[in-house]
C-alpha cells in the first residue's frame, strides 16, 4: 500500500457553496517516495508517514528539496529535541502538524521552500537598514 485516505473533513457550512473551499483530507501510511511526501503539500491536507525511530523521522524529512515545515508526534523529549535540532526546516513543530503559526512567528522555509522570511518582526527586519557608527573620544 503506498497511501491511504484515513479522514476528509467538510468544509465549514457557511462556506459550502463556494467553490474556492476544499475538503480537508489525512492520508496516513504515506510512502515517502510519493510526491505527497517529498514535494510540498499546500491546501487543507496532510500526509503522515509512520517510522521505527528518530532516524528514519530525520531521515524522511531531510530526503527532499524542500524545507517550509516539518511535524514530529513524539512523548520523547530527547527525540524531539533531536529532531528539532537535524531537521533542515523553516518550521518544526513538535506534537502537532507544520500548519500551526503564530502570527509573531517568522515564517519561511529552507532549501528550495524559498527564501526569507515572512512576519511581523521579519518584515520590520526587511524594511530596515542597519549602520554601525561609533564614536571614540580622545
Amino acid at each position: 500500500m503506498l497511501a491511504r485516505i484515513v479522514t476528509r473533513s467538510a468544509p465549514p457550512r457557511a462556506a459550502r457553496s463556494a467553490e474556492s473551499i476544499a475538503e480537508g483530507i489525512g492520508v496516513g501510511d504515506v510512502d515517502p517516495s510519493l510526491e505527497i511526501s517529498r514535494g510540498e503539500l499546500f491546501g487543507p491536507a496532510v500526509a503522515l508517514t509512520p517510522v521505527s525511530g528518530i532516524e528514519e523521522a530525520i531521515g524522511f524529512a531531510n530526503d527532499s528539496d524542500y524545507g517550509l515545515g516539518a511535524g514530529l508526534f513524539t512523548s520523547d523529549l530527547e527525540s524531539a529535541l533531536r529532531f528539532a535540532t537535524e531537521v533542515d526546516c523553516g518550521s518544526i513543530q513538535i506534537n502537532s502538524s507544520p500548519l500551526w503559526r503564530s502570527d509573531p512567528m517568522p515564517y519561511g522555509g529552507l532549501k528550495g521552500s524559498g527564501i526569507g522570511k515572512e512576519g511581523p518582526s521579519a518584515a520590520i527586519d526587511e524594511m530596515t537598514e542597519l549602520k554601525t557608527v561609533v564614536f571614540h573620544r580622545g
